[in-house]
């Protein structure tokens, strides 16, 4: 995490800079025309946790991927889920925060962020997909969730493209920021799913393998979430 160099107010902090031995994972293209970004649970059957406004068009989404070791197996370095990103905007961000002003409704207790279930994100138009599709869609849901890959994209019958991240942790709340630029305008919205939340989890954050020796450790590392509330 950078500190920007003016001054940073209560509510936000410096620009976020993705933990060392990390990767990102390219998702593809994600439509939202009607300008608003439903991140949902699979069991919102009738509307999405989360709506936000955001520009309308087509948004690179990736994954930032860091490595963990599962408990049980000492000797195995794997990359999970990190954080799920919908890009924007091209323009540098200059600070993260929560994304209040672009959420659909009054913010409650808990901040924005969704609750999962199963432990499967999904992210895509607000406005296209119905609850019929969501039930027709349930045998989707369990593909992905079965698949050994994290990430999928499902279509409805009309087209409409929904991306799927795993989180590591099912019955989680899984918090959500955006980073915005100079102006005040927001450059992507990025979705915690919890990875580096030691108090409940059973896994620790690590340095990645030997053979990658470019990168350097990812352990002690803060999630967004967490540098937020530090810094609230």
């Amino acid at each position: 995490m950078s500190t920007s160099p003016k001054n940073v107010s209560a509510s936000r902090f410096g620009v976020w800079t993705p933990t060392l031995g990390s990767r990102d994972v390219e998702l593809g293209r994600l439509s939202v025309t009607c300008g608003r970004l439903a991140i949902r649970d699979v069991y919102d059957l009738e509307r999405p946790q989360v709506v936000l406004a955001v520009p309308s068009g087509d948004h690179r989404i990736w994954s930032t991927e860091c490595y963990v070791r599962p408990v049980g197996e000492a000797a195995k370095l794997v990359l999970r889920p990190a954080y799920l990103s919908v890009e924007l905007s091209h323009t540098a961000p200059a600070y993260v925060s929560s994304p209040e002003t672009l959420y659909h409704s009054d913010i409650p207790p808990y901040g924005v962020s969704v609750s999962t279930d199963l432990g499967i994100i999904l992210v895509h138009d607000a406005d296209a997909l119905t609850e019929a599709d969501m039930a027709s869609l349930d045998r989707n849901w369990e593909r992905a969730w079965e698949s050994p890959s994290y990430y999928s994209e499902v279509r409805s019958d009309s087209g409409v493209s929904v991306i799927t991240c795993k989180t590591l942790f099912d019955n989680t709340r899984v918090p959500i920021l955006a980073s915005f630029d100079a102006d005040d305008r927001p450059v992507a919205i990025h979705v915690d799913v919890a990875l580096f939340d030691l108090a409940r989890a059973d896994v620790r954050a690590l340095a990645p393998p030997a053979d990658a020796a470019a990168m350097s450790s990812a352990k002690n590392r803060r999630t967004l979430a967490q540098w937020f509330r530090r810094h609230r």
